[in-house]
């Protein structure tokens, strides 16, 4: 854009983009309104709005008229001002006043015809749940259902199912919000949607995408700059009807009181303020249909921390827990494997007795060990084999450490090498597994007791992480641990080596497991990936031999007040490598 904003609105019309009013670099209120339409030269100046306005909403409504409400002047007073602009004409039309005067508002079509206007600030600290509906074609102004929740500083888009979801807000009463509100046009009724996996928000983003996909962008926590205040770039989206919302990729940068529209099948972001406060003049564009993620079949068992493993052209999910209450849990002996090239799954003989948080590794023949885990009350020290071709199992001489999440690697000669977990306290003994003559013996213990995740790098040194901006590496060769320090705090909780030779890990953000991130040991830098579609806890990462990432069973996380079995995940993410 041509003139840095923020607390601006935008709209979509007759194939062109249209920027509405905002505070400008000077803090002041502005009249401005740009357009730009994709395929010429750039932004350019149009009748600007009657008077100046920030904090205001604007709808492309009916008569392919863009309808600009309420908002506050340079007084930061409330204003019930409704001005509509005809992009044809470039002429704008005053009409009738909202009922209720106020800024920080939302806005948006309704199904229906009508436009509804949605919470706010009315000055004094006041949060709004008032919710106006306008007739375009009378001119007139109803009252609706209010709000559940006064708010301002708000979002709202219209859903492909017709029903107007409501994200985000603040007020000085309950502070920010992050539980979704569903307003249905035809009850006149409210519903609290799926909450969204992150810190509440407000002056954040939301619009529709071509898919019907609802999208929260950006947004921030707090009251702007300074401390308590956190601004974020992260992007979800929704399906209505779904159980949770889906990462996607994250804005360039962080940034709040933005304005979002969708157009030609992409998502269009305008202005706002980034982390220091500075109004910005940025455009940004996401395209949904560029993502290296996809879905494979559905697990047909949804299972909470599972062993998984890829071995001769399939994936493996075995055990973990299916069910559980404050008293109890129900562990499984259920195995199912993946074929790629059929995309189905099928069941396969079940492990010989149920566990969960056990370790998992391929020998050099293909067959997938089970190591180690717990039952309902005590660690394991057992060991089961599979073999995929027979479809049996046959026990294995006993680790000589009973624990429970231990992390197995196949080192580059085939042992098998079993680091830390847990038995009464975290343990640090390290202990390798030769197959062919199935005796154990120990190796240097861990440097640190707490290990996240391991995994063999491209070079046959096994690379654990666990401690932020530190990652320790183990010779096999020599039994000998070195430290290697990393500039970013990234602590990875599961981890595996792709095809590339990079390690991929799923990381937290916000304390919710929710990023891709690799590590390339071979430069010793950290880059971030686009984040797996769900964010959920208690699942498993596997690496297959044709450049894919699995992400498999666990728990959508976090879902308050949701019975554990309704948030067992059926999903299956698929990262492509390189795509």
């Amino acid at each position: 854009m041509t003139t840095p904003r923020d607390y601006l609105a935008a709209a979509f019309m007759n194939g062109a983009f249209f920027a509405f009013g905002g505070y400008g670099p000077n803090g002041h209120v502005l009249r401005t309104v740009e357009a730009y339409r994709p395929g010429t030269s750039g932004w350019r100046l149009r009748a600007p709005m009657p008077a100046g306005r920030a904090a205001l909403a604007a709808v492309a409504g009916p008569g392919r008229k863009i309808y600009v409400i309420g908002g506050l002047n340079d007084r930061r007073q409330p204003l019930a001002t409704v001005e509509v602009f005809d992009p044809r004409t470039n002429i704008w039309t005053r009409r009738a006043p909202m009922p209720t005067a106020r800024g920080d508002l939302a806005a948006a079509l309704g199904p229906n015809g009508l436009i509804y206007a949605i919470g706010g600030w009315r000055g004094k600290g006041k949060a709004l749940n008032t919710v106006e509906a306008y007739n375009p074609f009378t001119n007139t102004w109803s009252k609706e259902a209010p709000l559940p929740y006064a708010e301002h500083d708000l979002a709202a888009t219209t859903g492909g199912d017709g029903k107007i979801y409501v994200l985000g807000g603040t007020s000085p009463q309950s502070g920010p919000n992050n539980s979704p509100q569903i307003y249905d046009p035809t009850t006149n009724t409210w519903k609290t949607g799926p909450w969204v996996p992150l810190l509440p928000l407000s002056a954040l983003a939301a619009v529709t995408g071509v898919s019907g996909r609802i999208y929260q962008i950006g947004g921030r926590k707090g009251n702007g700059p300074g401390i308590g205040s956190r601004v974020v770039s992260n992007v979800y989206s929704y399906r209505p009807g779904a159980a949770v919302w889906a990462n996607r990729p994250p804005l360039p940068a962080g940034r709040y009181a933005l304005a979002a529209v969708s157009a030609f099948d992409r998502i269009y972001v305008f202005g706002g303020k980034d982390a220091a406060g500075r109004a910005l003049r940025t455009v940004d564009v996401y395209d949904p249909s560029r993502n290296p993620w996809s879905t494979a079949a559905e697990l047909p068992s949804g299972t909470s921390q599972p062993g998984a493993i890829a071995s001769s052209g399939s994936v493996y999910v075995l055990g973990g827990i299916v069910d559980t209450t404050a008293d109890t849990s129900t562990l499984t002996t259920n195995v199912e494997a993946y074929s790629p090239q059929t995309n189905r799954w099928t069941q396969r003989t079940p492990l010989p007795s149920a566990r969960s948080g056990f370790a998992t590794a391929t020998g050099r023949d293909g067959r997938i060990y089970v190591i180690g885990g717990s039952t309902k009350d005590r660690a394991l020290h057992s060991v089961d084999v599979y073999d995929p071709v027979t479809n049996t199992w046959s026990p294995r001489a006993s680790m000589p450490t009973a624990r429970a999440g231990p992390v197995a690697v196949t080192g580059a000669g085939g042992t098998i090498y079993v680091l830390g977990g847990v038995n009464h306290g975290f343990k640090t003994a390290v202990e390798a597994y030769d197959p062919n003559t199935n005796t154990w013996f120990e190796r240097r213990p861990l440097p640190a007791r707490h290990l996240s995740s391991a995994t063999l790098g491209p070079d046959g040194w096994i690379y654990v992480f666990g401690t932020p901006g530190k990652i320790y590496v183990y010779n096999p060769s020599t039994n000998a641990w070195s430290a290697r320090a990393t500039s970013a705090g990234f602590t990875p909780t599961t981890a595996v080596t792709g095809t590339d030779g990079k390690i991929y890990g799923i990381a937290g953000q916000f304390g919710v497991s929710d990023s891709l991130v690799t590590y390339d040991p071979r430069t010793n830098s950290w880059t971030v990936e686009p984040p797996p579609p769900i964010a959920r806890d208690n699942f498993a990462l596997v690496a297959d031999s044709n450049g894919k990432i699995y992400v498999l069973g666990g728990n959508y996380f976090p879902l308050e007040g949701v019975p554990y079995a309704q948030t067992l995940v059926h999903q299956v993410d698929v990262f492509s490598i390189g795509r």
